[in-house]
């Protein structure tokens, strides 16, 4: 506890989030090597995906490149969205950008079946073109 004059200020191990309106807090949990898969504008289209879901406000952390199992543990398998958000009411959205050798439709069947190992946590999902 912190005290300065008369004033009793907050404990010093006190944690204290605040984001104005059109600031956000979200942790954002990239991954541990540098991000490489050989599609031009891919990696960039994921980043700007992340600044959507940070600027929305409606996130508390985000991952990128991530597996399921740092939400969900022991699923399996264990697959890494593009970008995995997790909403302040715990649901989790998908979102796949597709690289040249994706099929768009693959993926869209994979993040059902995620949705499925997500279960009630299940959220939107969406494949975003890159630009």
């Amino acid at each position: 506890m912190v005290v300065i004059g008369k004033k009793l200020l907050l404990p010093l191990n006190f944690r204290y989030s605040f984001s104005p309106k059109g600031v956000s807090n979200s942790e954002i949990v990239l991954p541990s090597k540098p991000y490489k898969n050989g599609t031009e504008g891919h990696w960039e289209t994921i980043l700007d995906e992340v600044e959507v879901m940070k600027n929305s406000g409606d996130y508390k952390k985000i991952y990128v490149n991530k597996g399921l199992s740092n939400e969900i543990p022991g699923a399996k398998p264990n697959r890494r969205p593009d970008v995995m958000g997790v909403r302040h009411d715990g649901i989790i959205d998908q979102v796949e950008v597709p690289s040249k050798t994706d099929d768009p439709a693959a993926l869209l069947d994979r993040m059902i079946d995620n949705q499925r190992i997500i279960g009630n946590r299940a959220g939107t999902i969406k494949v975003r073109p890159i630009k």
